[in-house]
């Protein structure tokens, strides 16, 4: 068994223990050493004004050390190894890295500008609108598109010629498409909304052409203008739906580009383009090289155009080397992920050790509760029995009757039991352990004190049971009990922990905390 040791700088000069200048070693338990930065990190986010008890530097030190014994001690158990352990922490450095793996300030201030361009085009409203529309298929030849258009001329001509006949009148007879849209910028095709979006409410267009077909369109109404955060959505959702990733996203990799020296090959892209495969490398990353068998590897589960594929491979390779760095290049990342990693096997390890146990060992409550019975001995006396209310007098005296006879550990199922014999309940019983003000029945009919309060329809009472000056058995405080046994438990953990484990604590590094 070793003692911890809590040793001088001057004790430590031979031993490696700084690993640099600017984050030193504050302190090694057994082999892992512990940085000055996250002892900081973790001291000053539980001293921060959120948090009600403050530690001072000493007495938070320990707090720290025996943490990290803890930690250790779930590291031994394997708990770190485990399928659902790692999935979880995987699940959360997902959300965490989001952040970082998007430029936001970048692209707040690319959807403010793009806002105000909107604003300038009149394209920032909702339109509500209803057409005269005429569906082109792909294999249409030239004569069907002509004959179409032709068709939509007429009905136009038609139209301008009658002004007192509703145009919902044509829509219906003619539309292949007759219900009341609404859009909104970026929802619909330019070449549609440059005609839409221009028209004034009650206008009619010329017929017009759309990737969808032919066109006829009144507006109806003009919506409010959009905030800039409606219209945020509409950009992001281009963006996913042309290059797969939002705007900061895309921001992000451009930066990274040139952060991370991107240079493409181009003899083999115009390989790739022209055959569709190659073994050169595509392009390298921060020295790090990307051929074309990993490009085929993605593409074989990406299906889309190639240029769509050599974007998104591109996109996916920048990102994931990112995401690699994450811990490198980001101290505050590194340390929070260190802080879930390490709270996640404290929850786990203290459950097995204490609170799972403390549940489950009744034997050690009740040991407990008799080695430390003074804990528990209250101020002013308690009554715990059963609180029976009877329907008439004549089950009152019934009631004291039978209960003379039996065990006085009885309780309000078996009293309900004996005298609840009929379809109408005679009595209604409660039981529990009750201080003066807990129970207005109590009150007066025990402890003499407080107004007499009937029970509507049953309202005759008797108590049965007795005064105490402390609880007679563990189960009348077992949360009490329960919870000093949790840190009953605890302690003697801790003891274990330190009694078996190596503390060294470099006193110089530990005088910097909070004073550089």
């Amino acid at each position: 068994m070793k003692k911890n040791l809590l040793l001088a700088m001057a004790c430590l000069a031979c031993s490696n223990y700084v690993t640099a200048q600017n984050d030193p070693v504050l302190m090694r338990i057994n082999d892992s050493d512990i940085t000055k930065s996250e002892f900081e990190y973790i001291y000053n986010k539980h001293n921060s004004q959120n948090v009600l008890e403050k530690k001072d530097l000493s007495d938070y030190l320990q707090l720290f050390i025996n943490f990290k014994l803890k930690v250790n001690d779930a590291r031994q158990a394997g708990i770190d190894t485990s399928l659902a352990f790692r999935d979880e922490l995987a699940g959360y450095r997902m959300q965490v890295a989001k952040s970082y793996l998007t430029d936001e300030a970048a692209e707040e201030a690319y959807v403010k500008d793009q806002y105000e361009e909107v604003k300038k085009s009149g394209k920032a409203h909702r339109i509500k609108f209803v057409q005269i529309f005429r569906h082109l298929p792909q294999n249409m030849t030239q004569r069907q598109i002509q004959s179409a258009e032709n068709q939509m001329d007429s009905i136009y001509r038609v139209i301008q010629s009658q002004p007192n006949v509703k145009f919902e009148n044509f829509v219906n007879q003619f539309s292949d498409d007759n219900r009341t849209l609404t859009i909104s910028y970026l929802q619909t095709p330019e070449s549609f909304e440059n005609v839409v979006f221009a028209l004034p409410v009650g206008e009619i267009s010329k017929p017009f052409f759309s990737p969808y077909g032919i066109h006829i369109v009144k507006v109806l109404d003009q919506g409010d203008l959009l905030t800039i955060n409606e219209l945020k959505k509409e950009l992001e959702t281009r963006a996913l739906r042309r290059d797969g990733y939002t705007i900061g996203t895309g921001l992000m990799i451009e930066r990274l580009k040139k952060e991370y020296n991107y240079t493409p090959n181009f003899a083999a892209l115009n390989e790739l383009k022209h055959s569709g495969e190659t073994k050169q490398t595509i392009f390298t990353l921060d020295g790090h090289s990307y051929d074309g068998a990993l490009f085929k590897q993605f593409a074989s589960s990406h299906p889309m155009a190639l240029q769509q594929q050599l974007n998104a491979f591109t996109a996916k390779s920048v990102l994931d080397y990112e995401n690699s760095m994450l811990e490198k290049k980001y101290p505050d990342f590194r340390l929070l992920m260190q802080e879930y990693h390490d709270g996640m096997l404290l929850f786990e390890i203290s459950n097995q050790k204490i609170w799972e146990q403390a549940q489950a060992d009744e034997a050690g409550q009740s040991a407990y509760f008799y080695a430390h019975n003074s804990n528990y001995h209250w101020d002013l006396p308690r009554f715990n029995g059963v609180i029976i209310h009877c329907a008439d007098k004549k089950t009152l005296k019934q009631v004291k009757k039978q209960l003379k006879k039996v065990d006085s550990s009885i309780d309000k199922k078996v009293v309900e039991k004996m005298f609840n014999t009929s379809d109408k309940p005679q009595v209604i019983a409660s039981e529990g352990i009750y201080a003066v003000g807990e129970n207005p029945y109590v009150d007066y009919y025990v402890f003499k004190v407080g107004p007499h309060i009937e029970m509507p329809s049953y309202t005759f009472t008797y108590t049965y049971g007795r005064k105490q000056k402390g609880p007679a058995d563990y189960k009348e405080v077992k949360g009490q009990v329960i919870a000093d046994y949790q840190n009953y438990l605890e302690d003697q953990w801790v003891k274990q922990l330190r009694a078996k484990s190596r503390v060294e604590i470099n006193q110089e590094v530990l005088k910097t905390v909070n004073n550089d």
